[in-house]
């Protein structure tokens, strides 16, 4: 038979190795999830605290991070990134998972909505410098924004202009399913004004 003696040291040994095991798992958690040292860990949006973009490891309003997906301005979306696709290997998807988004301050951008709806008719936002990797349709780019808007032929080298920028010649692609008829700039020559009217594919 043990002891009152014996019992009662036994209670405190336990009682001992509980609050030791206590501190010590409180103690490792909280160093676990450090803001501000420079490593990404479990619980925070962000790392990398710079005052606007990232503050206290949280994603501020207007940013996101570059390899992430969002349906709505505000809130924290899932992370994503591109990927091969597997019928064209020339093609590449940007492909969401079920990680919530979390990135370095570094790779945080500004937030904004995408054009053109997914297959199930969502519209996602994206940071800008993601959308300057999506392909534009023909003769369209993203150029700072999550919005297409037109090419300038002439500094591309798609149309031979002049210093005025009226168009003379056009390389024209027929390559895309649908065509559309646009209006060029004024031709004028042997002093008549003249349309130009081009068949251009988009």
């Amino acid at each position: 038979m043990i002891s009152k003696i014996t019992r009662m040291h036994l209670r405190k040994l336990v009682l001992n190795i509980g609050l030791f095991l206590s501190i010590f798992l409180l103690d490792n958690t909280v160093s676990a999830s450090t803001c501000g040292n420079q490593i990404l860990e479990l619980g925070e949006e962000c790392e990398g605290n710079d005052g606007i973009k990232c503050i206290d490891c949280v994603i501020q309003a207007g940013y996101m991070c570059q390899n992430a997906q969002r349906l709505g301005l505000v809130g924290i979306g899932v992370q994503a990134n591109f990927v091969q696709n597997a019928l064209n290997p020339s093609q590449r998807d940007f492909v969401a998972n079920e990680q919530p988004e979390q990135c370095m301050v570094t790779s945080i951008g500004r937030t904004e909505q995408f054009q053109v709806q997914d297959e199930s008719g969502n519209i996602f936002f994206y940071a800008v410098e993601t959308c300057h990797q999506f392909v534009a349709p023909t003769f369209y780019a993203y150029n700072n924004s999550c919005t297409y808007s037109p090419i300038n032929e002439c500094l591309l080298g798609l149309s031979d202009c002049d210093k005025m920028l009226t168009v003379k010649s056009q390389k024209v692609r027929l390559d895309s399913p649908a065509s559309v008829t646009r209006i060029s700039s004024p031709v004028r020559p042997q002093g008549k004004d003249v349309l130009k009217v081009v068949s251009r594919s988009f």
